[in-house]
C-alpha cells in the first residue's frame, strides 16, 4: 500500500473519530462541524466533509478581543 493511501486512510479515520466528539451543526449548512477547542475558549475548528464527494477541509476560528482570524487549511 502507497504512503499515500496509507495516509488517506489515517485521515478518514480520524475524521470518523470526529463525529463521535460534541460538535455543533447548524441548519445553514449540514456538512459542517463546529467543534469548539478543548484547551482554549475562543478557537473552533470548523471540519467540512461532502460525504466522501472527494471534498473536505479544515479551518479555524479563532475569536479574539479585537479581532477575528480566519484561516483555511485544505486537506
Amino acid at each position: 500500500m502507497s504512503d499515500w493511501k496509507k495516509y488517506m486512510e489515517q485521515s478518514d479515520a480520524y475524521a470518523a473519530s470526529l463525529c463521535k466528539k460534541s460538535h455543533k451543526v447548524y441548519d445553514v449548512d449540514p456538512y459542517v462541524m463546529v467543534f469548539e477547542d478543548e484547551d482554549v475558549p475562543g478557537i473552533f475548528h470548523i471540519y467540512y466533509d461532502a460525504h466522501s464527494k472527494g471534498a473536505s477541509a479544515w479551518m479555524h476560528l479563532i475569536v479574539g478581543h479585537a479581532t477575528i482570524v480566519y484561516t483555511n487549511d485544505r486537506i
